[in-house]
């Protein structure tokens, strides 16, 4: 049984060329599930009637997008009314409770 190059299998420019792609070290600082709020400078606003129930607004994460622009982004949803956004894990603050 000869040895044969790795160069010399068909596959390996296609392989090589999938490999040269470096994925980010970074990694999402927040998990799926885990509840935050947005940082002050972010305004959130809500109906009147969802106001009164909770003084801070507090979001589920429900998805991790990737990064872009240099800052890994989130789907989170609004505990109390449900409804959805996107934001920066810049604009994310950890809750204390």
């Amino acid at each position: 049984m000869t040895k044969q190059n790795f160069k010399d299998n068909p596959g390996y420019a296609r392989f090589t060329a999938r490999a040269s792609f470096v994925p980010s070290a970074r990694a999402h600082k927040y998990k799926v599930g885990e509840i935050v709020t947005l940082a002050r400078s972010v305004s959130v606003t809500r109906p009147k009637a969802a106001q009164s129930e909770l003084p801070a607004a507090r979001f589920e994460i429900t998805r991790l997008l990737p990064e872009q622009e240099k800052s890994f982004h989130y789907r989170l949803k609004d505990a109390v009314t449900g409804q959805e956004r996107v934001a920066a894990e810049d604009s994310i603050v950890e809750t204390t409770s």
